[in-house]
């Protein structure tokens, strides 16, 4: 299985981010980390992304800002993205 672990990308003015990611034993991506932000997903036992959870990081530190955001995603029976944080789409 094809996965990418890491990404580096430069902007105009000279600046470069590399994001990492990681995989749970499933193969799903469960985290996702550059110099100012860190996110994880969290998955349900049926395969469905039940949430992400993003924060905000310093990139001197590498420690939380502040608190972290969670989305809550919610799927319908056939599968599909129905709901974001209680709101239907």
């Amino acid at each position: 299985m094809d996965r990418l672990f890491s990404r580096t990308t430069s902007s105009i003015d000279g600046t470069v981010e590399t994001v990492t990611y990681a995989y749970g034993g499933a193969g799903r991506r469960i985290s996702e980390r550059s110099d100012t932000t860190g996110c994880d997903f969290e998955w349900a036992v049926t395969g469905r992304l039940n949430g992400i959870t993003t924060t905000a990081l310093d990139p001197a530190a590498g420690a939380p800002v502040r608190e972290p955001v969670t989305q809550e995603m919610w799927v319908d029976s056939l599968g599909d993205l129905a709901g974001i944080d209680g709101t239907d789409l």
